[in-house]
């Protein structure tokens, strides 16, 4: 009788080493886990972005999120472009642990079609440099004039200087007027002619007044529909000095 009492005394002193027991296991095949994944002190909330279709130019604010996984406070130590990105906004204050801090970057995009794609590298305090990617696609409106080739410069002649352009209309419509305008030191125009080679290509020729010219300096020629002055071409001529 007194065995049978001892043996029910151990019994849960024996199932309590048994959980310890396994708890002990379970504890050190996880740090042996741990140690061959190590876990990253920090992650990208969003290491990929993308912008999708635009259709005009500029600058983009684009915010990425830097995680502290880890168990320390880090902080944000540089942040690299691969572009002409400007970073304008960088955690000052240490991350702590399970908080996060955003990184801002205004990216200015190319005055062409077409999709790009942008790197960036972020440092940290702990651990290894985060990459980001920053895609997207430009697709701006096709221009309704462009020019078939660079403008002639004529400066011999009893007038003054002449230059001389071929506008290409991609959009030719019955009636259309040009109107152009000259800016610059040396841009008095003394008179415009156009001359039409087809419905889609006309010959424009400007003659300034003849002046001194001390210095090289630039004329900005602008050639637009005169019911529509959103659809323009302009061009930037040098007159030598």
């Amino acid at each position: 009788m007194s065995e049978r009492r001892m043996n029910m005394r151990l019994n849960p002193i024996v199932a309590v080493l048994g959980v310890l027991a396994v708890c002990a296991v379970t504890a050190r095949v996880y740090q042996v886990v741990q140690n061959l994944h190590p876990r990253p002190p920090a992650v990208l909330r969003n290491s990929e972005v993308d912008l999708k279709v635009m259709t005009e130019p500029g600058a983009k604010l684009v915010d990425f999120f830097v995680r502290n996984t880890g168990r320390l406070p880090l902080r944000v130590t540089q942040v690299v472009p691969d572009c002409s990105c400007l970073v304008s906004d960088v955690p000052r204050a240490a991350i702590l642990p399970g908080k996060e801090g955003r990184v801002q970057l205004k990216v200015e995009l190319e005055p062409h079609s077409g999709p790009f794609e942008r790197r960036v590298t972020v440092y940290l305090s702990k651990g290894g440099p985060l990459t980001a990617v920053i895609r997207g696609e430009v697709a701006l409106p096709s221009p309704r004039f462009t020019l078939n080739r660079p403008p002639w410069v004529l400066v011999g002649g009893p007038a003054g200087p002449r230059i001389k352009v071929v506008v290409l209309d991609h959009k030719p419509r019955p009636g259309v007027v040009l109107s152009p305008r000259l800016t610059g030191p040396n841009a008095q125009c003394l008179g415009v002619r156009f001359r039409r080679l087809g419905p889609a290509k006309t010959v424009a020729e400007f003659t300034l007044k003849r002046a001194p010219v001390v210095r090289a300096s630039d004329v900005l020629v602008e050639i637009a529909d005169r019911d529509d002055p959103s659809a323009k071409v302009t061009l930037r001529v040098r007159l030598a000095s």
